[in-house]
């Protein structure tokens, strides 16, 4: 299990339901029907928002990485709605070669994929320093189940939010602090300055303490409502945007 930094800051203080993306080994899907397109994730954050009765609250939702990224689709499309939304280091897109995704994948069988396992590990942890980050992408891999994988990575093969998220006219705070081989600093501040009314948070860190800073960041956020907008502490850590 990932972001054991990030649990231990908000455990017994910050009521919290994880989601899991349907790649994952743990979803059960019917391997014929199964949809993993980006569109279908932001379903699945939206149906456990209604199920658990959140959209009758005030409650924080909150995406880092690859999921930060899924939140940006739902409120692209309509699925996703939520009083506060944050997104720590959004991915505007795959990490992963597309020249891979786009002539090697659609024609590698499962059991090839699964043979290849130490050789696409090798591939994504090429100049990957950061001992945490290194751990959460290995066991990422490990965990991966490869007719899942394929399917979901020739879905978003051609996922991109840059060019697509001006439409946005929710508030939502883009967050980051680190500067590493996945998280490009330069990239989080453009993205919150195309949507029109986003607010850029700039923490800086390193790799190491990433994980303990989105704890403390949604630790803040749980204590105030949505009427109050940025919990004081953060309020000298906003960043003016150029729109």
């Amino acid at each position: 299990m990932g972001y054991v930094d990030f649990y231990e800051v908000i455990h017994d203080k910050v009521e919290c339901y994880y989601v899991e993306t349907r790649e994952k080994r743990s979803s059960k899907l019917d391997r014929k029907k199964a949809k993993l397109d980006m569109s279908q994730k932001a379903k699945d954050i939206r149906d456990v928002i209604n199920f658990l009765e959140l959209d009758k609250d005030d409650f924080v939702l909150f995406g880092t990485c690859w999921g930060g990224a899924i939140v940006l689709h739902g409120l692209i499309d309509g699925t996703i709605d939520a009083p506060t939304v944050i997104t720590h280091d959004p991915m505007h897109t795959l990490w992963f070669p597309k020249w891979f995704l786009r002539y090697v994948t659609p024609f590698l069988p499962v059991f090839a994929i699964r043979m290849m396992k130490p050789v696409l590990r090798r591939l994504q942890m090429r100049g990957m320093n950061e001992k945490i980050q290194r751990k959460r992408a290995e066991n990422f891999i490990a965990n991966a189940e490869p007719w899942k994988w394929k399917k979901a990575a020739e879905s978003v093969r051609d996922f991109e939010l840059f060019g697509n998220i001006s439409g946005i006219t929710k508030e939502v705070f883009v967050i980051n602090g680190t500067q590493d081989k996945v998280h490009d600093q330069i990239t989080y501040p453009k993205i919150a300055a195309e949507m029109p009314f986003s607010r850029f948070i700039f923490m800086k860190t390193d790799e190491s303490k990433r994980e303990r800073l989105m704890g403390l960041v949604t630790l803040e956020f749980s204590k105030v409502t949505v009427n109050d907008e940025l919990p004081p502490s953060l309020r000298d850590f906003e960043k003016k945007l150029h729109r």
